[in-house]
């Protein structure tokens, strides 16, 4: 199975899909035409229209044409089930926007593997954008896998400065997972929804795909990382298309300060002292343990007094009073301080020392101030090979980690 969000694609988009590397397997393509505003409705119509005249529909909903099964030559190997989001009284809200579009394609897949029309049990994700390679169907998953993340490359497009902004975008995707993966985070998954699979009866449990405009990705695999491990791949690696020209304004972005991520692994590694002064939390208090397990790291610059900050207006003291109270060993209270300390509050623990302590910072002050960047010249100029080449050395460096877990 395979979901792909349609928005304002071109009718080529069709020749793409019907001649995507199968592996000789069939291949059922969910795609769901949707748009916002009157150009992006008006071009996903004219695909839907071209869809329905050069592939004529072997099946429909009864009594409407809101899906419709279209299929290629030789029969069943590709087929795509369209799904009407962009005709008057079937248009998606924007506030929506791609996730409520993800959420209807993949909740469809998870209904077909049900039912058994589909046997395969994984959902394949991915963007219009996006270029699968050979072998991207023959990846087998592990009993314990609720998720697979395929690695992506940027294929950039648009003048020098467009590609210039794209290949920093790239590169923030990546410091950011660099950064968690050396504060020993176990959340260092990339969540991007175009390279990923899903199990669906994992897909269910967690919810589905959340109806919001971004970050759909996200906020699925922080619970789906609960249920089961999200894998990492090595290969097969996507590529992504990318025209910067097409895409509107693009600003520069600003990256997390390297400071925040040594306070996150401060953090992940003071939560075993809780459990080692178990007997003497309520007698000592969260924030002075805290703070004497903090007494060598104040040598990286570190504040006690902001860390406590932070955390108590996460609710940590009462998350780890929670866990002291009904954990039996050190490994289920580090799982329930995890549980409760997952991906999103990551990333709040994050943004608030961000927002009030340690402000973003530009991509050369990353290479000056980060242990955990490419090793490279910080004679960056305005030029794309040097971030072409650390983009590079990060996706490296990420695979290398995944062949490892693999092995």
């Amino acid at each position: 199975m395979l979901v792909v969000p349609a928005c304002q694609e071109p009718v080529s988009l069709l020749n793409r899909l019907f001649s995507i590397p199968t592996g000789g397997q069939s291949v059922l393509c969910v795609l769901v035409l949707n748009g916002f505003g009157s150009q992006g409705l008006r071009r996903s119509r004219k695909l839907l229209s071209r869809l329905r005249n050069h592939y004529p529909a072997i099946w429909q909903t009864p009594g409407c044409s809101q899906l419709s099964l279209h299929c290629s030559q030789p029969l069943w190997k590709r087929a795509i089930l369209a799904v009407d989001c962009c005709t008057q009284g079937r248009l998606l809200s924007p506030e929506h926007g791609t996730g409520l579009a993800r959420k209807i394609g993949a909740d469809i897949a998870c209904r077909l593997i049900d039912v058994g029309a589909v046997k395969h049990p994984f959902i394949h994700c991915t963007d219009a954008d996006v270029v699968l390679p050979v072998g991207y169907f023959d990846v087998q998953p592990a009993p314990e896998d609720v998720a697979l993340v395929y690695p992506f490359e940027l294929w950039c497009a648009g003048d020098s400065s467009a590609q210039r902004v794209q290949l920093m975008q790239m590169y923030k995707l990546h410091y950011e997972r660099s950064g968690l993966d050396w504060a020993r985070s176990p959340y260092t998954f990339h969540t991007a929804a175009r390279a990923l699979a899903v199990d669906s009866g994992d897909y269910a449990a967690a919810g589905g795909f959340p109806k919001i405009a971004d970050n759909e990705a996200f906020y699925l695999l922080n619970e789906l990382s609960k249920l089961g491990r999200v894998r990492s791949l090595s290969s097969p690696t996507l590529g992504v298309h990318q025209n910067g020209d097409s895409m509107g304004p693009l600003e520069e972005p600003r990256f997390l300060h390297p400071q925040v991520f040594f306070y996150l692994k401060t953090w992940l590694k003071q939560m075993s002292e809780f459990w080692g002064k178990r007997k003497t939390f309520c007698q000592l208090g969260f924030g002075r343990i805290l703070t004497r397990g903090l007494a060598y790291e104040r040598a990286s610059g570190l504040s006690a007094e902001i860390l406590q900050k932070v955390l108590e207006s996460m609710g940590a003291e009462q998350a780890v009073r929670h866990g002291l109270e009904r954990a039996r060993t050190r490994e289920e209270f580090l799982k329930s301080l995890h549980t409760w300390f997952d991906a999103a509050k990551t990333r709040r623990f994050l943004n608030l020392l961000s927002c009030s302590y340690y402000p973003s910072v530009s991509l050369p002050q990353t290479l000056l101030r980060a242990p955990f960047t490419p090793k490279l010249s910080q004679n960056w100029g305005h030029g794309i090979d040097p971030l072409q080449t650390a983009v590079a050395a990060f996706r490296e460096r990420e695979i290398l980690q995944a062949i490892k877990a693999e092995s």
